[in-house]
């Protein structure tokens, strides 16, 4: 009897030991894809908030130029304000 019910503790031992590392694991690949996750959507709205700019050099007549610098998407400006 005693026999039997060490052995049953020792399965049990060793049945949550195994159990703890692959939750450890499993953690550790929880936070690996949250990081993943992280530095894409960071991406995505740098991506979003970097204005394009469209630049066109004219000649003004002789040695004069003209610069125009026109900012292409004006949601940008919006979402800037607010």
């Amino acid at each position: 009897m005693n026999f039997s019910l060490t052995f049953v503790s020792c399965i049990a031992a060793v049945v949550s030991t195994v159990a703890a590392l692959r939750s450890r694991k499993s953690e550790k690949q929880s936070v690996r894809t949250a990081e993943d996750m992280r530095r894409i959507e960071q991406d995505r709205r740098h991506s979003e908030l970097t204005p394009e700019f469209l630049f066109e050099v004219s000649s003004g007549g002789g040695y004069d130029k003209v610069l125009f610098m026109k900012l292409e998407d004006q949601k940008i400006l919006a979402q800037l304000k607010t």
